[in-house]
């Protein structure tokens, strides 16, 4: 990959992004590939859109978590309340416009720069998201990606607008800081979770960043221990947005169960080396 379209991060980012555990990225990448992304993207998760990209597939609240697409290769195509999401552009399918982006060499760079390591980076997992208008998609909770990682490295998030986004569609906000209060608690998967909920000082340690403006290609990265969330989108218009998570080469599998790493055969406690993880250089 050329670093064409996808521009270096600042030394003010890099220690913005250390201090903080976020950081802004205005015109991370070009609207071109912006539009790439949705021209491929968007077909693929139509079904769960309404087919003409209308809402009204959603009007029953009750909608139930569904897989539509998970043939070998191509990733899935979900509702999961939060959003309707296509996980596995780069992983699994390894689509020429969401790899221009996630596998560019810059992209590598600029990941290993924030990361402070000085090494190749993996991409753990990617996903294409459309938080549905009128808050038919729920908020999402405050969390920590990394206490569900199951890696025993940081790692970090590259979160791309792909459309103009508005505060009030919920792009993600952080409470600054946060990535060095350790490990706060992971996700289950039978209970409603809030970190806010469970640490309430956060609120009062740690400042929340704003909800940003944001245009096709505006991104924000955070570090897998920052605590962050979303509100639910009250516009009329979609928010479609692309996130890919990354840690870097000679991490080991914990042996934790994880969607993205179960049925591998990774061994706990040896480095992940599976091709499901892409290297970028």
């Amino acid at each position: 990959m050329t670093a064409q379209g996808v521009r270096p991060v600042t030394d003010d980012e890099v220690t913005f992004f250390e201090e903080s555990g976020w950081v802004y990225l205005p015109g991370l990448i070009t609207p071109e590939m912006c539009e790439a992304m949705l021209a491929r993207g968007r077909p693929r998760m139509a079904e769960l859109l309404g087919g003409d990209q209308s809402v009204s597939a959603f009007e029953d609240s009750t909608r139930e978590h569904m897989t539509v697409a998970g043939a070998q290769g191509q990733g899935t195509v979900t509702d999961i309340k939060q959003w309707v999401e296509w996980r596995g552009a780069v992983r699994d399918a390894r689509d020429p416009a969401f790899c221009a982006v996630s596998l560019d060499r810059q992209t590598g760079q600029n990941v290993r720069r924030l990361l402070g390591r000085d090494r190749p980076v993996r991409v753990y997992h990617d996903i294409l998201t459309c938080k549905l208008p009128d808050e038919i998609s729920i908020p999402t909770s405050w969390h920590q990606d990394g206490t569900n990682f199951p890696i025993d490295r940081n790692a970090l998030t590259i979160w791309i607008a792909l459309v103009e986004i508005t505060p009030d569609m919920g792009p993600v906000q952080f409470y600054s800081g946060s990535h060095r209060a350790g490990l706060l608690g992971s996700i289950p998967f039978h209970a409603k979770f809030d970190l806010v909920e469970e640490y309430p000082e956060i609120v009062d340690k740690y400042p929340l960043s704003p909800a940003h403006h944001m245009m096709p290609g505006d991104a924000t990265v955070h570090h897998s221990l920052t605590v962050h969330g979303a509100s639910a989108n009250s516009t009329d218009r979609q928010r479609w947005s692309f996130l890919t998570s990354y840690f870097p080469e000679g991490a080991r599998y914990s042996g934790a169960p994880n969607h993205d790493t179960d049925g591998l055969g990774l061994q706990r406690g040896y480095e992940i080396e599976h091709p499901s993880f892409a290297l970028v250089e």
